[in-house]
């Protein structure tokens, strides 16, 4: 069975088995943007979900029972775990927040939860966001700046859909998009997206960034996101981050490189490559961790 036929199947066992637990997600990105107008591309690498926060830890047993191990329980911090099933051949991003909004994890899920439909996906009808939120969702995701080493590929892919998103907007969505984003509070992430599409809402995203979409536009090097995320962390966790930092376990190494678009290399060969550009980038670094505390960089 093909790869992106075994994943199709992932979407009703994984609504399945949220429903069954009483636990809420959405499907994001993935084949509905493609269903819904928004891009051409049908595969996708992966299948991202979001989960309300608090349904996050009771969301990762149930995959753990389905054989889906978490890529590195470290990075639990991050705005998503990866959870991968190796006999599938399968990876699931669950998102407990999507970077862009300015409002708590709990708060934005709940706007999203206000602005989804059902679409059969796998035979089966799945929750995901409709066509406004999926269209701020891919802005958001398009235009989040990105840290550390990234493909020319990946770069050329990420602008040519982005340009797809823009030119499928249609004139009478644009007024409910910015009602939406105003009360998303992502008008400061999806500005460049509104003045593409006709509306200039600069002097309107006056909210206060959220510390993550802060760091993602302060840090230049993938060592600068390392550092800001381990001082942000708490105590009990700056060990366990460090750790995955200085040297990721396999399973890591693989997910980056691909995820990436790079050169595969053995664990040992990506470990001193990204050891690297680590100590190549702590001039860097150390900037953009100085950028950060004194809430500059915007």
């Amino acid at each position: 069975m093909q790869r992106e036929h075994i994943m199709e199947l992932v979407y009703p066992l994984i609504a399945d088995v949220a429903e069954k637990s009483g636990l809420r997600c959405v499907f994001i990105k993935g084949t509905t943007l493609q269903a819904q107008g928004l891009r051409t591309r049908v595969a996708s690498v992966d299948v991202d979900v979001w989960v309300a926060p608090h349904d996050m830890p009771a969301f990762i047993v149930r995959m753990e029972t389905m054989g889906f191990g978490r890529r590195d329980p470290a990075l639990a911090l991050w705005h998503s775990t990866t959870l991968r099933n190796d006999v599938m051949g399968v990876e699931v991003d669950a998102h407990h927040y999507f970077p862009g909004s300015d409002l708590q994890p709990h708060e934005s899920f709940e706007v999203l939860w206000a602005n989804t439909e059902r679409r059969a996906i796998g035979g089966r009808r799945v929750v995901v966001p409709n066509v406004l939120a999926h269209t701020l969702i891919a802005a958001m995701h398009a235009l989040r700046p990105e840290t550390g080493e990234v493909s020319a590929e990946r770069e050329l892919l990420r602008a040519l859909e982005y340009r797809e998103l823009v030119e499928a907007t249609e004139a009478h969505r644009v007024q409910p998009l910015f009602l939406l984003a105003a009360e998303w509070k992502v008008l400061r992430s999806t500005s460049k997206f509104f003045a593409d599409v006709g509306l200039d809402v600069s002097a309107l995203a006056i909210e206060e960034p959220s510390p993550d979409w802060r760091m993602r536009h302060v840090a230049t090097t993938r060592t600068s996101f390392w550092l800001i995320q381990i001082s942000a962390a708490p105590w009990r966790k700056k060990a366990g981050l460090l750790a995955a930092a200085l040297w990721p376990s396999s399973r890591a190494i693989d997910f980056g490189d691909r995820s990436n678009s790079l050169t595969r290399l053995s664990p040992p060969m990506s470990r001193l490559r990204r050891a690297g550009r680590g100590v190549a980038d702590l001039r860097a670094a150390a900037r953009d961790y100085a950028r950060y505390r004194k809430g500059t960089g915007l």
